[in-house]
């Protein structure tokens, strides 16, 4: 009996307790860190979102309002048929047959209201851009006459129904194709009445363009809040009109513009959609035409829940609370951006 060794209940109660001791310090640094990694990957995602939709945004804002060589909207005419079938402002009302400028906006849009038949949130706005891009097709021949065909490159991908324009540093024409015939190496695009949609109004273009005159892609962009089973969402829409989601959780989108008041090529204020359209309804100085900058301010939030503490006390657009039943467990930050609209820029 001598020779048998064992703990004693007092040694092994000691031991059961340091091994408690020792489990839950190893649980709460597990913890620890993985509510750790859970917050890097929800900042990650937010600034991830924040900063690339600024970034796209902020290029069409720079490309807006370029309408070739031409210059200034003035000097763009139109023969899309603005009573056809299919015709939209928004797409085709670029020049005479429209009163599309290259920047417009809602600001502070009111509950129930609609764009492009999808429900936009209240009280946030909508960014429209519109501008000329080019696929570096020029003419190749002169036109005989304003009504004549515009010979092109066979090297590109123009198709019957879309919509183009012809430029030179004199003047810009919008026009429809409504065929394509191909002879020698070049494209004819045609541009008749009486088919497609919304089809052209006439076949004359406002002056006889000759060779090295570019053809032009006219451009729509908008950018406005949705939301869907409760995740709100910036929504792009383009001049095809297609609506697609554009980034998930951000929670507010918000413009600010600035207006050259004075004429003398300089923003010399800052102010909202609401004080433009105010301007122009009362005969102002200055509408939208007068933008040079646009500020775009985003709240975005991680889709990961539970990853801060609630009750946190937010600073955003001039309002120190959350709107009533988001989750304020969510990771956010405020992201915002100042872009000059280049063609306006002395």
């Amino acid at each position: 009996m001598n020779l048998q060794k064992g703990f004693s209940i007092v040694e092994l109660m000691i031991a059961i307790t340091l091994s408690l001791l020792l489990g839950i310090g190893i649980f709460q640094v597990f913890t620890s860190n993985q509510e750790s990694a859970r917050l890097t990957q929800a900042l990650v995602e937010v600034q991830d979102t924040g900063r690339l939709s600024l970034d796209l945004i902020a290029r069409d804002i720079r490309n807006a309002g370029y309408w070739g060589c031409a210059g200034g909207l003035d000097r763009v005419s139109s023969t899309i048929d603005t009573g056809g079938t299919g015709y939209d402002a928004d797409i085709h009302g670029i020049g005479a047959a429209g009163t599309g400028g290259g920047v417009s906006a809602l600001d502070d849009v009111a509950a129930g209201t609609d764009v492009y038949g999808m429900a936009v949130v209240e009280g946030t706005d909508v960014l429209q851009l519109r501008s000329m891009a080019s696929d570096g097709i020029s003419i190749a021949q002169p036109m005989p006459t304003v009504a004549a065909a515009l010979f092109v490159s066979d090297n590109n991908d123009f198709s019957i129904g879309d919509v183009l324009a012809v430029s030179d540093c004199q003047s810009a024409d919008v026009f429809q194709i409504t065929n394509v015939n191909t002879s020698g190496g070049a494209d004819n695009l045609v541009h008749n009445t009486g088919t497609e949609s919304p089809g052209n109004s006439t076949n004359s273009l406002s002056r006889q363009y000759g060779i090295g005159s570019q053809i032009l892609r006219p451009t729509f962009r908008s950018y406005f809040l949705n939301e869907q089973a409760g995740v709100r969402r910036l929504m792009f829409r383009n001049e095809q009109n297609v609506t697609t989601v554009f980034a998930d959780n951000i929670e507010d989108f918000q413009l600010m513009f600035g207006v050259d008041s004075t004429g003398d090529g300089v923003a010399d204020i800052f102010v909202s959609g609401t004080t433009i359209d105010n301007e122009i309804s009362g005969g102002g100085a200055y509408d939208y035409d007068d933008v040079l900058t646009i500020e775009v301010r985003l709240r975005v939030a991680s889709s990961l829940t539970d990853v801060v503490d609630e009750g946190i006390v937010y600073a955003w657009n001039g309002n120190a609370a959350l709107p009533a039943g988001v989750d304020e467990g969510r990771l956010r930050r405020e992201f915002s951006s100042v872009s000059t609209v280049r063609s306006r820029i002395p």
